[in-house]
């Protein structure tokens, strides 16, 4: 930084380390030091919400996330989506949660982790029969996952399907 001040990735960088030192408002300084050079750089929208997600600010996360997805150019576009549908979750909005996590499960159809989570949601507002469907989905690209098999069988059992739960 101290050599090439106007480097944004060096800030990026910097944050980066903040995050893993625990140190996230030293983080989200940097975050933002690289976006004052580059407003558009999706990737440090992208770790400010996620720092932002840490500390419980989720409308402060919706909206980095949603200014990475703003970058046509955002080589990466199913992991803010995915942070996204994780904010709006964790702030109670279900729906958007669940239309953020179809939008990553669009753009990277093998990853696991997307369909899990829009199980997960649907088992939050009582849609257990769309949330097995979910669940078994990620099942099918991730079988040895436990975490999906925890709540598909919970689901199962959910809907009084003890045999399946098994």
């Amino acid at each position: 930084i101290d050599f090439s001040p106007n480097d944004k990735t060096y800030y990026y960088a910097y944050g980066y380390v903040n995050v893993e030192m625990g140190r996230q408002q030293d983080a989200v300084d940097a975050y933002k030091k690289a976006l004052t050079i580059d407003p558009m750089y999706a990737e440090a929208h992208n770790s400010l919400g996620a720092v932002y997600g840490k500390m419980g600010k989720w409308d402060d996360a919706i909206g980095e996330y949603r200014k990475a997805l703003d970058n046509p150019q955002y080589l990466t576009p199913q992991l803010a989506h995915y942070n996204l549908g994780y904010a709006y979750f964790n702030n109670g909005d279900y729906k958007s949660a669940i239309s953020a996590f179809q939008e990553a499960s669009k753009i990277q159809p093998g990853m696991s982790l997307f369909p899990l989570w829009i199980g997960i949601t649907y088992m939050k507002i009582e849609m257990t029969k769309d949330a097995i469907v979910s669940f078994e989905e990620a099942r099918k690209l991730d079988p040895g996952n436990v975490d999906i098999h925890y709540n598909l069988a919970f689901a199962y059992l959910k809907e009084g399907k003890k045999e399946e739960a098994l």
